[in-house]
């Protein structure tokens, strides 16, 4: 009896070890499993099957605190979407990602663009390279984004950062519609 309970005890923790190793490496080779992404740029967006919303901003030009000019090249949006077996997959139910580019480098972190209607916002926003990613719940004909700096005041900078510029962005075309 002892040996037939052993036997299922060792039965059972193999078939553990088992599931818990298929796991481990599951996750090692879909390292973005469940992560949201973003494409890289709008030619992409379309070519992983995505709807592609154009937009237009008010304004392509801006003046930044310090006199630099940053120039928004390109807005776009596409539907958010997440990481399945290593492919996207549409996430709808998170909204869309706003996407802006720019000319410059955000190297030094003094400017960022964020949305003005707060409650149209799913998640909060990111900036990289010369593109800034928005995430609103809908997307309206037009959408208004600030632009906000980084006060220039010693020991103040982002802790009371300035708006400086809004910007509507509207909608001018979609592509790729399913």
């Amino acid at each position: 009896m002892k040996k037939r309970i052993i036997k299922y005890v060792l039965i059972l923790i193999s078939l553990f070890a088992v599931y818990y190793i298929y796991d481990f490496v599951t996750k090692i080779s879909n390292k973005n499993e469940g992560l949201f992404g973003h494409s890289k740029s709008r030619e992409n967006a379309i070519n992983n099957g995505f709807t592609v919303v154009d937009f237009k901003p008010s304004k392509d030009t801006l003046t930044l605190i310090n006199g630099r000019k940053i120039v928004i090249k390109k807005v776009w949006s596409e539907v958010s979407w997440t990481y399945h077996n290593g492919k996207p997959q549409i996430a709808d139910e998170y909204g869309h990602t706003l996407c802006l580019e720019f000319s410059g480098k955000q190297d030094d972190f003094v400017f960022t663009f964020s949305l003005l209607d707060k409650k149209n916002q799913q998640f909060t926003n990111g900036i990289g390279d010369s593109i800034c990613h928005l995430k609103p719940k809908k997307l309206y004909d037009f959408i208004d984004t600030v632009l906000r700096e980084k006060n220039p005041k010693k020991n103040v900078g982002w802790k009371n950062g300035l708006v400086t510029d809004t910007i509507r962005m509207t909608k001018t075309e979609i592509k790729n519609v399913p």
